[in-house]
C-alpha cells in the first residue's frame, strides 16, 4: 500500500490563498485559507506529485466547516484538471475533520493535484493525503497526526536542541523586541523566539495597531528608552513599526531570530525553567532553547502557562480589590480584539478595507453574517467609512485563547454585517454608494488574555490614585480604556466600560516576574495587573517600556547570580539608576549617578536662551486652512470654558465677518451629530494675524468630560491656524457637503479655552546635571543655547585638574511633549541635533575625539580610547531645523 502525505503550505502554488499559521498551535499546523475579496473565489492552488506505484488513490483532505448549519466555505479538488465527486467543508461538526474529496486511478509519473476555492468564503484545508488503501482512515486527534504524519512523510518528530542561550525571550512584540535589545547590548546571546513570520506582534505589519501611550493622554510623558528609539526609528525614515522594529534587531549581533515558532512546552527544574520547546508553524518540526532566564513577552502569557506559573483570565470581582468598576461576581470576560491587516504602508485594514469602485456598489451580506442593530438602533458614530472601528469587536464571553479561529471566524462574519450595515442601515450611506471590500483583515490583534501573577498586582486604584512604589521601575498613563462587556452589541451603552482619564502611575517591579516560576520574567499585556488596570497599561509604548526593564532585569540578575525577587528586595534602588541611565524614565527618582564625571566638573556654554517658552499647549502650527467651507475643531472638556479664542488670519486690507457655532457633541468625532449651543458673528479686522476672543463663554452642564465643537464659516480672505500632532480627543473636520464632514484625527485648529500664560524655562547649561533625563518642568529643563546667534554653539565641562575619561552619553531633545499617536509619523523633530563634534582639551589644545553627522536620535552614546581631559566640549554644528543647540543630559565617565 502506498500513501503520500502532502501538507497544504508544502503546495508549490498557492494560487489566490493565504497562508494562515495563526492557530497551527490548537488545530496542529499551518494552513491555506480562501480570503480575499467577500465573496469572489480565489485562484486554486496546486501542486505535484510523483506517483511510482499505479494504483486507485483515495484523496483525504484535512478541512474544516468554519459555520456550522451554513458551510459557507466550500473546496473542490480536482487532479490533473478534472475535479472529483466530494464538496469540501459541509460536515456539520464544526471542528477540522478529514473528508473524502473522491478516488482517482493514477499512473506512474507526474500529476497535479489542485484545491478550488468555490464560494469566496473563507474555506480552508490544511493537508492531503493520497493513499492506495482503501481501508485507511486519518487520525483526528493533533498528537496522532504529527506522528502519523512523521510515518507517511518518513521523518523524525526529534527534538531539535537549540543549545544554551544567556536568555530566551518568546514574542516578539512591542515588549520582547525592547526585552532582546537591552539584554543583548549588556552583552546577553538572546535566543528571540517567535510565532509569527514577521516582528512586531499587534504592531506589525498584519497587526498594524502602533505605538501609543501615556502621551495621549499625560501631556509631557512620551516613553523614552527603546520605546522612543523604535518610534524615531519609524518617524525619521518613514518605514513601518515592524520595518523600524527589523532594523534595531538586524544590527544587534547578540539576538538571534526565531521566526514561525511558537512555545509549545517546557522543561522544569523545581521552580525554574531549564528549557522550553517550541514547534514550527510551517513543518511542525520541534525546538528547544536552554537559557537560566526566559522573558514571557507572548501577550497570551504560554510560557508562563506551561511552565506553571500562576495566572488569571477575565474580571476580577469588587471585592478582590475594591475596584469601583468591577463587576459583582468574578468572571471569564477578556476585551476582545479586531481584525487587522494593511494593503501597503498607508492603507491599514480594520476589519476590512473599502475603496471607490467608479460607479455604484450594491452590497448585501450573507444571511449567515452577524445581522447589526438597524440605523441608530446600533448606538455607534463611524469615525472611518473606507475601513471599520476599533469597537467593531466580539463580545468579551469568547475564548480568545483555545478557540482563537472560531474567535476570527466570528470577527469575519461581524465584518461583513457591519459593511452592510454601513451600506444600507447607516444615515451617511449615501456617500459609500460606490464602495466596495477590496480587502479584509486576517490577523486578530487581541487586546487581552491570559495575565501572569507576580508579588504585585497592579489595580485600577493603582492607576487612578497613584501611589508611590519603592520598587517603581516605569509608568502608565493611558487611559483607564477598558471596552463593554458587549463588545459591538453594548447598544446605548456605549462601547466603554470605562476611558477615564488616569494620572501618571508608578509600575512596581513586582508586577513583571512570576509569583511562583522563581527565573520568569514578564513583558507584554500578560504582566500581574487586573482586568481594570490592564485599560491602561495595555498600549505598546508602555510596554516597550516594561520590555526593555525585564531585558535589563535578566542582564542584572545573571552579573549578580541571583533571581528577580531578590533583585527586587535587596537591589532595586541599584537598578532604577541603571534604568535610568539607559534613558527610561520613572516618576520621583532621581539618578544618583557617582561615576558620572559631569556632576563635579564647572560647566559653561557659548550662549543661553533667557526668554524660551515652556510648551504649555499640546500640538505644533504646522500652517493655515482657508475658511471660505465650514472648518470644525473638537475638544474633550471637563469644565465650565473662562474664554474661546481663535487663532485667524485675514489678509484682506479690509475688515472680515465670521460666523462661529458652539456645538455640544456625543464623542469628539461625531461632527454630524452636533447640538449647536450658540451662534456668534466676530469681526476679524484687515490685516489681522493672532488670536481673537469671541463672545462666547459656554456653560457645561453635564458631569465629566464633554466633547465641544467649534464651527467657523468665513470667506477666502480668512483662515484657521491648524494646530498638529495634538492628542486623542482633539480632531479636526472640513465640509463633504451640507451634512457631512470629512475628519482629520488627532489633528486640530488652534483655539484656546483659557488664557494662555508665557512661562519661560530655565535654558542654563547646568541643566545637563540637574538629576533628570528628561524635561520635566521649567525649572529641570535643558541647556539651550540662544536662538539669535546662529550654529555652531557649545557647552563645555572643565574640572580642576584633568581626568580620565573614556565613555560619553549625550541626552537630545526629540520633542517628548508631542504625544506622537500612531496616527503620525513626525520625521523630522527640528530640536534634535544633527552635527556635532566631541572635543577634549589635552595639553591646553582642544582635539577632536569623535564626530557625529545626521543624528536623529535622542541617545548618543560613545565609547573612545581613553583620554586624560581638562575639559570636554561639545560642539553643535547643525540641527534638523531648530535655531538652538539643545542637551537635555550629559554623562561622561572612565
Amino acid at each position: 500500500m502506498t500513501s503520500i502525505w502532502i501538507d497544504a503550505l508544502e503546495f508549490e502554488d498557492y494560487g489566490g490563498f493565504y497562508c494562515e499559521t495563526q492557530f497551527a498551535q490548537e488545530m496542529g499546523q499551518g494552513y491555506l485559507l480562501a480570503l480575499d475579496r467577500p465573496g469572489i473565489p480565489v485562484a486554486p492552488a496546486h501542486t505535484n506529485i510523483l506517483i511510482d506505484t499505479p494504483a486507485v488513490y483515495r484523496i483525504w483532505v484535512r478541512t474544516k466547516n468554519w459555520l456550522r448549519g451554513h458551510a459557507p466555505g466550500r473546496l473542490k479538488v480536482h487532479v490533473d484538471g478534472n475535479p472529483l465527486p466530494g464538496e469540501l467543508g459541509t460536515q456539520p461538526n464544526g471542528q477540522w475533520y478529514w473528508d473524502i474529496a473522491g478516488d482517482a486511478d493514477l499512473g506512474c509519473g507526474q500529476h497535479t493535484i489542485s484545491v478550488e476555492d468555490t464560494t469566496g468564503y473563507f474555506g480552508r484545508f490544511s493537508a492531503v493525503i493520497l493513499t492506495s488503501d482503501m481501508d485507511y482512515t486519518p487520525e483526528h486527534q493533533v498528537g496522532r497526526i504529527r506522528k502519523e504524519r512523521a510515518a507517511i512523510k518518513g521523518i523524525d518528530d526529534l527534538l531539535h536542541d537549540e543549545g544554551m542561550w544567556d536568555l530566551v525571550v518568546a514574542g516578539a512584540g512591542p515588549s520582547g523586541i525592547p526585552a532582546a535589545l537591552a539584554a543583548a547590548r549588556k552583552g546577553m546571546r538572546v535566543a528571540l523566539v517567535h510565532a509569527r513570520p514577521g516582528l512586531g506582534g499587534n504592531a506589525s505589519d498584519e497587526g498594524t495597531v502602533g505605538l501609543d501611550g501615556a502621551a495621549a493622554r499625560n501631556f509631557g510623558y512620551r516613553e523614552s528608552g527603546i520605546a522612543e528609539e523604535i518610534r524615531r526609528e519609524r518617524d525619521f525614515h518613514q518605514i513601518s513599526w515592524e520595518s523600524a522594529f527589523r532594523h534595531l534587531v538586524e544590527r544587534e549581533p547578540n539576538i538571534t531570530i526565531f521566526y514561525n515558532q511558537f512555545v509549545c512546552g517546557t522543561q522544569m527544574e523545581g521552580d525554574r525553567i531549564s528549557s522550553i520547546q517550541a514547534r514550527h508553524t510551517m513543518d511542525c518540526s520541534l525546538h528547544s532553547y536552554r537559557a537560566p532566564f526566559f522573558v514571557d513577552a507572548t501577550g497570551d502569557g504560554w510560557l508562563g502557562y506551561y511552565a506553571g506559573a500562576k495566572y488569571r483570565i477575565g474580571r476580577e470581582s469588587r471585592a478582590e480589590y475594591a475596584e469601583r468598576f468591577a463587576p459583582e461576581y468574578p468572571d471569564r470576560n477578556t476585551m476582545s480584539g479586531c481584525l487587522m491587516g494593511s494593503l501597503d504602508s498607508d492603507r491599514q485594514i480594520l476589519g476590512f478595507y473599502a475603496e471607490d469602485a467608479g460607479e455604484p456598489s450594491a452590497f448585501t451580506a450573507p444571511d449567515w453574517a452577524v445581522k447589526l442593530p438597524e440605523g441608530e438602533a446600533l448606538h455607534r458614530y463611524p469615525n472611518h467609512l473606507h475601513t471599520g472601528e476599533w469597537w467593531v469587536e466580539n463580545r468579551n464571553d469568547w475564548d480568545d485563547l483555545w478557540d482563537q479561529e472560531t474567535v476570527r471566524d466570528e470577527l469575519l462574519r461581524l465584518s461583513l454585517g457591519y459593511f452592510h450595515w454601513l451600506k444600507n442601515s447607516y444615515s451617511r450611506r449615501s456617500l459609500l454608494r460606490s464602495y466596495a471590500i477590496t480587502a479584509l483583515g486576517k490577523y486578530n490583534a487581541r487586546r487581552e488574555s491570559r495575565r501572569i501573577i507576580g508579588d504585585y498586582v497592579l489595580t485600577q486604584n493603582d492607576c487612578e490614585a497613584p501611589a508611590r512604589f519603592s520598587d517603581a521601575v516605569s509608568y502608565c498613563g493611558w487611559s483607564l480604556d477598558v471596552h463593554h462587556p458587549m463588545g459591538i452589541y453594548s447598544g446605548a451603552e456605549g462601547p466603554y466600560l470605562s476611558d477615564t482619564n488616569v494620572p501618571i502611575a508608578d509600575i512596581p517591579f513586582r508586577c513583571l516576574y512570576s509569583k511562583n516560576v522563581a527565573n520568569l520574567l514578564i513583558a507584554g499585556r500578560c504582566i500581574s495587573v487586573s482586568h481594570l488596570a490592564l485599560g491602561s497599561v495595555r498600549v505598546e509604548s508602555t510596554l516597550a517600556a516594561l520590555g526593555q526593564v525585564v531585558g535589563t532585569a535578566a542582564w542584572y540578575c545573571l552579573q549578580k547570580g541571583i533571581m528577580p525577587r531578590q533583585l527586587y528586595a535587596e537591589h532595586i534602588a541599584d537598578f532604577q539608576q541603571i534604568l535610568l541611565r539607559d534613558d527610561l524614565y520613572i516618576p520621583c527618582v532621581k539618578i544618583k549617578d557617582p561615576d558620572n564625571l559631569a556632576v563635579h566638573a564647572e560647566l559653561s556654554a557659548s550662549s543661553v536662551d533667557m526668554r524660551h517658552p515652556y510648551p504649555t499647549r499640546r500640538g505644533a502650527e504646522t500652517g493655515w486652512e482657508n475658511l471660505k467651507a465650514p472648518l470644525a475643531t473638537s475638544q474633550l472638556f471637563e469644565q465650565n470654558m473662562d474664554r474661546v479664542e481663535l487663532h485667524l488670519k485675514n489678509d484682506d486690507a479690509r475688515p472680515q465677518v465670521l460666523s462661529m457655532k458652539l456645538a455640544e457633541m456625543p464623542h469628539p468625532a461625531a461632527f454630524e451629530e452636533m447640538h449647536v449651543l450658540g451662534t456668534h458673528e466676530l469681526t476679524v479686522p484687515a490685516g489681522f494675524e493672532g488670536f481673537l476672543c469671541t463672545p462666547a463663554h459656554p456653560r457645561i452642564e453635564t458631569e465629566g468630560y464633554t466633547a465641544v465643537g467649534l464651527v467657523l464659516e468665513g470667506s477666502e480672505t480668512l483662515w484657521w491656524r491648524k494646530l498638529d500632532y495634538t492628542i486623542d480627543g482633539r480632531h479636526r473636520a472640513r465640509t463633504i457637503d451640507a451634512h457631512h464632514w470629512q475628519i482629520d484625527y488627532a489633528n486640530s485648529f488652534h483655539v484656546r479655552f483659557a488664557e494662555e500664560v508665557t512661562v519661560y524655562a530655565d535654558c542654563s547649561a547646568d541643566n545637563v546635571i540637574n538629576s533628570c533625563n528628561r524635561i520635566l518642568s521649567p525649572e529641570k529643563y535643558a541647556w539651550v543655547s540662544d536662538p539669535a546667534q546662529e550654529l555652531p554653539q557649545w557647552l563645555a565641562l572643565r574640572w580642576e585638574r584633568p581626568v580620565t575619561l573614556s565613555h560619553l552619553q549625550l541626552t537630545f531633545d526629540t520633542d517628548l511633549f508631542n504625544p506622537s499617536t500612531s496616527y503620525h509619523k513626525q520625521p523630522i523633530v527640528p530640536a534634535t541635533v544633527r552635527d556635532f563634534d566631541v572635543e577634549a582639551l589635552l595639553d591646553g589644545r582642544w582635539k577632536v575625539i569623535a564626530s557625529c553627522t545626521d543624528h536623529y536620535q535622542r541617545l548618543f552614546r560613545l565609547d573612545f580610547d581613553p583620554v586624560n581631559a581638562e575639559a570636554l566640549r561639545i560642539v553643535i554644528q547643525k540641527t534638523w531645523g531648530g535655531k538652538s543647540a539643545v542637551i537635555i543630559n550629559i554623562r561622561v565617565s572612565a
